[in-house]
């Protein structure tokens, strides 16, 4: 599920929103969603990913994404099993 939704993702020039709450969503499952958020033209600008067992590998992938992602405005990540940890990756 999470490689193809990154797979479209690639591809999307649109999407301003994605909520994807309670999904099952892993760090590895992350990793495929940010592969295609980090194409060229991705307007992506609030992620909801609250609820899925991303944990301290997730947060850090997702402090990479934003560090070079377009202008994300709001981020969820609660009850996602990051700990002190992934917060100081």
């Amino acid at each position: 599920g999470a490689a193809l939704l990154g797979a479209w993702l690639a591809t999307n020039r649109s999407l301003e929103e994605l909520s994807i709450w309670e999904c099952g969503i892993t760090a590895t499952g992350l990793a495929e969603l940010l592969a295609g958020l980090r194409s060229p033209g991705s307007t992506l600008l609030r992620l909801d990913l609250d609820k899925n067992a991303i944990a301290d590998d997730g947060a850090g992938m997702l402090g990479d994404w934003i560090a070079t992602s377009p202008p994300l405005q709001q981020l969820w990540v609660q009850e996602c099993g990051i700990g002190p940890d992934g917060v100081a990756r």
